[in-house]
């Protein structure tokens, strides 16, 4: 492979791992539902989603807590980093293209398992969900 191909793909890697660390922060998804709305991003999802009760005033719990949503900016973090700390001659090394490119492709599947939460927790509360162009996706009741 040459030395061109070889930082071709070292950038595409830091810039894959750049967009992801940027997309955990960003909201993904608006889920409105009776002119209230939420948006519902990765880092929102670690903590959990609550709502008030319009009744009694209690705190209900929209979704769950879901931690493993940290594995969407530590995996893409980690594979950067490794790309800046390691020296030039431990960069050759096809291992660590395999490891990036595996885990930047895990990460991709774990956006598409976060989707999937958000698609199955909208159904749960009978919201419609419908695609958006601006934000994601918008729920309505």
């Amino acid at each position: 492979m040459s030395q061109k191909a070889k930082n071709l793909i070292e950038r595409g890697i830091k810039i894959v791992c750049i967009l992801l660390c940027c997309l955990f922060f960003v909201p993904a998804f608006t889920a409105s539902c009776s002119g209230e709305s939420v948006d519902v991003s990765p880092v929102h999802s670690v903590v959990g989603y609550y709502g008030q009760n319009g009744f009694s005033e209690e705190r209900e719990i929209i979704s769950n807590p879901a931690p493993w949503c940290l594995l969407l900016l530590v995996i893409p973090l980690g594979i950067f980093i490794s790309w800046l700390i390691l020296s030039e001659e431990k960069r050759k090394v096809f291992v660590l293209y395999a490891i990036s490119g595996s885990g930047v492709v895990f990460d991709f599947l774990m956006w598409h398992e976060f989707k999937s939460k958000v698609y199955s927790i909208a159904e749960e509360w009978y919201a419609d969900v419908t695609p958006s162009l601006d934000t994601g996706i918008r729920w309505c009741c």
